[in-house]
């Protein structure tokens, strides 16, 4: 029966820290798309002039204007950025929710990934981000599996 409990222990401790690295991940990448968005549309705006970020302008810019007949709604480069920047907030903000086990930070969560689908249905684009996004997505399952929010 001890060895049971044992084994029970186990499986609770590596679950738990699952979540939390799950939560990390969460997190970091939150804190990317916050930085990079804000960065890259006070750069778009010139309100700063980084030389670093003058190919990423310039990168996305381009990626913008060759999807400009295709895009669903059609995005200017500051309005991308802020968008990219609104994903991290939701992001960090879901990340919060998860650590409190709070209902909003799943919602916030799937809020992030159905945003972020939308890039690609947008754009009408299909490339190898998409693996990022369903790498989400099954992080986002497993982490509800693992810590689910409590009522209350």
């Amino acid at each position: 029966m001890a060895h049971f409990r044992g084994l029970h222990s186990y499986i609770t401790s590596l679950t738990h820290l699952v979540g939390w690295l799950i939560i990390l991940y969460f997190v970091l990448f939150g804190i990317v798309r916050v930085g990079v968005g804000a960065a890259l549309f006070l750069q778009s705006q010139t309100l700063i002039d980084l030389v670093p970020l003058q190919d990423a302008l310039l990168e996305t810019q381009s990626f913008i204007n060759a999807r400009l007949n295709e895009q669903l709604v059609v995005f200017t480069l500051p309005i991308y950025f802020l968008y990219i920047f609104l994903m991290g907030g939701i992001l960090l903000t879901g990340a919060y929710g998860v650590i409190k086990r709070k209902p909003f930070g799943f919602y916030c969560l799937f809020l992030y990934l159905t945003m972020h689908a939308g890039l690609f249905l947008n754009f009408q684009e299909i490339n190898p981000k998409l693996t990022g996004l369903a790498v989400a997505a099954a992080a986002w399952v497993v982490l509800y599996v693992v810590r689910k929010p409590v009522k209350g």
